[in-house]
């Protein structure tokens, strides 16, 4: 066994690791957790390139700022992605918030900085990211020493 497969698999094990500790993390952060209502306040909207390497093509990017209450508090704000579409220069009527509509957060009532939209992806996107991420590299660690026999 190379040593890049040996720290393929050294990295793959990190990243498993943290993969699990922060689904942990969010998971325990779910179990406290309270949601709120936010509406949407401001949408910009951004040209830009989107797709892979290799199939690049124009979009537009949206992010919305979302205003909203903690426990009748003064109003907060926070940005979010609203998705984007093929095309430059999409109207924001295009984005997945539009102005004005309802965005569902939820919070950490003993950290109200702690806030995300109520999606799946929002709320476990770091440890699922952090897992593909280590199954990509315990597959490259399996290539190498498939390469090597």
């Amino acid at each position: 066994m190379s040593l890049w497969s040996k720290g393929l698999f050294v990295l793959a094990a990190g990243l498993l690791v943290v993969s699990l500790g922060l689904a942990v993390e969010r998971m325990m952060f779910l179990s406290r957790a309270e949601t709120t209502i936010g509406h949407v306040v401001d949408v910009s909207a951004q040209n830009s390139r989107c797709g892979s390497r290799r199939m690049r093509r124009a979009c537009t990017r949206f992010k919305a700022v979302v205003e909203f209450r903690i426990n009748g508090g003064a109003p907060r704000r926070m940005t979010v992605s609203a998705g984007r579409t093929r095309g430059h220069n999409r109207p924001v009527t295009a984005a997945r918030h539009p102005p004005g509509s309802a965005v569902r957060l939820v919070y950490d009532p003993r950290n109200t900085q702690r806030i995300y939209r109520d999606s799946p992806g929002d709320v476990f996107g770091g440890p699922l990211l952090s897992l593909f991420l280590s199954l990509g590299a315990g597959a490259g660690g399996l290539k190498q020493r498939s390469k090597e026999a």
